[in-house]
């Protein structure tokens, strides 16, 4: 059976990209086969925080959404950089987790817009585009940042979250 046989979606009809191919394939693995593995994600690092998921592919956008809610953090959402940067003025957030490659606003443009105004914002990028090279480029240019590459589990998006989280905080006094 094909992917495209189980999405009758326009945008599975055999063209569709390979990221939107893996993201959707992700989307099954992780709400058919790890639902249970989902519940214990919670971190105490993360509760309370505030995050601002922009992602223009809506079923990971919900995705995202719903792990960073099991993981104790309070979302806010946004469907393409523009929309993202707009809900980023409105209200407040502690880290951003967006993707690179966006319409209208891709997520690098987003982080400079959002930086030039808290310069302490901590961003995760998502992407199924970038190789280790860009990965590194990204992370020199943002080193506030981390770049989570798709596929991902939801695991591993917890990791990034605390991994840019950790850095934000001030050192503990002994």
């Amino acid at each position: 059976m094909k992917l495209s046989d189980r999405h009758p979606h326009p945008r599975f009809d055999g063209r569709a990209s390979a990221a939107v191919t893996r993201a959707t394939l992700f989307v099954d693995l992780v709400t058919e086969s790890t639902r249970p593995k989902l519940l214990n994600i919670a971190s105490p690092t993360l509760r309370g925080k505030i995050a601002l998921v922009v992602e223009d592919v809506a079923p990971l956008r919900r995705l995202v959404v719903r792990v960073l809610t099991l993981a104790g953090l309070i979302v806010r959402e946004a469907a393409d950089g523009m929309d993202g940067l707009a809900a980023f003025q409105t209200g407040p957030a502690d880290i951003v987790v967006t993707d690179l490659r966006m319409p209208r606003m891709g997520g690098v443009e987003l982080a400079r817009a959002v930086l030039a105004t808290n310069a302490d914002m901590r961003i995760v990028f998502i992407t199924g585009y970038a190789d280790a090279t860009a990965a590194r480029e990204i992370e020199e240019e943002f080193p506030t940042c981390f770049v989570l590459r798709k596929p991902f589990a939801a695991n591993d998006l917890r990791q990034a979250l605390e991994r840019v989280s950790a850095a934000a905080e001030p050192p503990k006094a002994v």
